[in-house]
């Protein structure tokens, strides 16, 4: 039987029922991060006068539904051929 003690969270389940792969989904999740953040600088929205709009850290909280406010956050390119590496990524990902 899988030990979930240590997992913090039962969105994989628990018990003989926890998704085998649990694992396939957390490093593919890290993956994507890591590559969102490797190809963008992450920015603050802008409001109408062109200043960025500090985010406060709140959630929406509706029983078993959490998660993060919405924010217009700007992703601006790191580097000139992001946009191209996005694109061939996406083609290959079929998005």
């Amino acid at each position: 039987m899988a030990d979930t003690k240590d997992e913090g969270h039962v969105s994989f389940g628990f018990g003989r029922r926890i998704c085998v792969g649990r694992h396939l989904a957390r490093d593919s999740l890290l993956l994507n991060m890591a590559s969102i953040l490797w190809m963008f600088n992450i920015k603050a929205p802008l409001d109408a006068s062109g200043k960025e709009i500090y985010c406060v850290e709140d959630s929406v909280d509706h029983g078993l539904v959490v998660r993060p406010q919405q924010y217009n956050h700007r992703f601006e390119p790191r580097f000139p051929d992001v946009q191209a590496i996005f694109e061939s990524h996406k083609d290959s990902l079929d998005l």
